[in-house]
């Protein structure tokens, strides 16, 4: 039986939440830590983060799934958040899960999703000695690229607050600064720890030729999923992309 426990952290006004899934027993757990993509949220489309924890859970890893600040059940305004602050919600999460109990301190893997596998790559790099293992799905890694890219071709610019409507949700002048200063696949090349990146080749929101050239370059494991796009929207391809993640992680905090 999977043990779901949902948690806040953090002040009034910059609480962060999450769930935690734990297999049942006694003893320490390994632990997987899932950052989300932009816009998303703690279950990601079709609920992969959701099945992808299921998966983890009845193979004896715990897991932590948690919505960035101003992103899903977390306070703040979408907004408000930039890479800083993203990054900072890492670090809070993963400070927290070193204090439960059932834990293995030692083995702890870091799961990222497009914009998740920014934030999980710079955490990567800063922390180098911490992730045992790093999966990266579809990352938006070359960030630069890719929101320059996307900003062009919107052709809009930032009203006189400082805001871009993208969708229905604004992001922030600072926000997008922020993005197109920092290459988080240079602080990823600081970790030297085993990185799977799973990604599809019809990927139109962060183009399978980026894993490709990243994986080629430093040696990574790039697992292609034939046909499949940003969110992996065929039962198939959900399948394929939770085996892989499942299998990369047992094999490495097993």
């Amino acid at each position: 039986m999977v043990e779901k426990i949902p948690f806040f952290i953090g002040e009034e006004g910059k609480r962060l939440f999450g769930i935690i899934q734990k297999p049942e027993g006694e003893g320490k757990f390994p632990l997987v830590i899932f950052s989300h993509g932009f816009t998303g949220s703690h279950l990601e489309p079709h609920f992969i983060f959701r099945r992808a924890a299921d998966a983890l859970c009845e193979n004896g890893i715990v897991s932590v799934r948690f919505d960035f600040f101003g992103s899903g059940n977390s306070d703040g305004e979408f907004e408000e958040m930039t890479l800083d602050t993203e990054l900072a919600d890492l670090e809070r999460i993963y400070n927290y899960v070193l204090s439960l109990p059932y834990v293995a301190k030692g083995r702890i893997g870091f799961l990222g999703f497009s914009m998740g596998g920014v934030i999980t790559a710079m955490f990567s790099g800063k922390h180098p000695e911490i992730p045992c293992a790093v999966c990266l799905w579809a990352p938006a890694i070359l960030n630069k690229e890719i929101f320059v890219f996307q900003r062009e071709k919107m052709n809009k610019d930032f009203d006189k607050r400082g805001l871009l409507d993208i969708g229905g949700l604004y992001i922030s002048e600072k926000f997008y600064k922020s993005v197109v200063q920092e290459n988080s696949y240079e602080y990823l090349k600081r970790y030297m720890g085993p990185v799977r990146i799973i990604h599809g080749t019809s990927d139109e929101a962060v183009p399978f030729s980026h894993s490709e050239m990243v994986a080629m370059e430093r040696g990574y494991e790039l697992i292609t999923i034939e046909g499949a796009g940003h969110t992996f929207n065929n039962r198939s391809e959900v399948d394929q992309l939770i085996k892989s993640t499942t299998d990369f992680f047992v094999s490495w905090l097993k």
